[in-house]
């Protein structure tokens, strides 16, 4: 059992949701999803931004598409342990160390397993 965590984007992907991308890469989207359902264990943050996001761009309740299949897969096991581990995300600054561009990012996200 892997312990993945699943960008937005490969839903999307998935959905048919993005343009530019190829055939091959909606199938490989498609696949990594359905292996994460199969025997995976997905990451969540322990508040559910992650969720709410994929629930911000997806049809869930209504849509037929994969990445709405696994949102919907993702509610119904989001509290099921060994489906879907919870980590803490700490909201912190971020320093930016480069010759040509130095500055510090107001807020990023840094987790931690619980």
């Amino acid at each position: 059992m892997s312990v993945t965590v699943v960008d937005t984007n490969v839903i999307l992907v998935a959905n048919g949701q993005h343009q530019d991308v190829s055939h091959e890469c909606v199938i490989n989207c498609v696949r990594h999803l359905q292996d994460v359902m199969r025997s995976g264990t997905l990451v969540l943050d322990d508040k559910f931004r992650i969720l709410l996001e994929y629930q911000n761009k997806t049809q869930p309740k209504i849509g037929n598409r994969p990445g709405d299949a696994f949102v919907k897969w993702t509610l119904q096991n989001r509290c099921t342990p060994n489906r879907v581990a919870q980590v803490s995300l700490l909201q912190q600054p971020i320093q930016i160390n480069h010759p040509f561009h130095k500055q510090q990012i107001p807020s990023g996200w840094i987790g931690s397993l619980r």
